[in-house]
């Protein structure tokens, strides 16, 4: 069971994203055409947020990363369907390059081009540009 809990009015989502790069930039999953977001997904109950990440990255790729670090948490706030979502996103990056081919449901992008990229939640071009050494800690309010 995923860690999306109704509280009230308010939705309790809890994921995970692994910034990815391969020999042409950083990796995204693409949503309908419409927008592009890093690979990752919801933890469930009982899971850290590194158990859920090897999960859902190979869930969405078919590989296993073991070599990651914790790169930023993000606590977002946005209204999705008429209600209101919190989200926290522990965004974790990996120094290793992904070498397998991609599907047309992925969408690679240099570092120059993440600017122009239609990314959710937005402030992750924050933290992919962020060259910074210390875990980034950000807050979006966006209702």
């Amino acid at each position: 069971m995923d860690l999306t809990i109704p509280v009230g009015d308010t939705v309790l989502n809890i994921r995970v994203a692994l910034l990815i790069k391969n020999d042409q930039g950083y990796i995204f999953e693409k949503y309908n055409d419409e927008f592009c977001f890093v690979v990752g997904g919801r933890v469930k109950v009982g899971e850290s947020s590194e158990e859920a990440l090897k999960r859902e990255v190979f869930e969405e790729l078919g590989i296993s990363f073991s070599n990651f670090t914790l790169k930023s948490i993000i606590e977002n706030f946005y209204l999705y369907n008429e209600r209101t979502v919190y989200e926290i996103c522990f965004v974790y990056q990996t120094e290793d390059i992904f070498e397998k081919d991609l599907g047309p449901e992925f969408l690679v992008c240099s570092k120059s081009e993440i600017a122009d990229l239609n990314l959710r939640p937005e402030i992750m071009k924050k933290v992919i540009l962020d060259d910074g050494k210390e875990i980034l800690h950000l807050i979006v309010k966006n209702k």
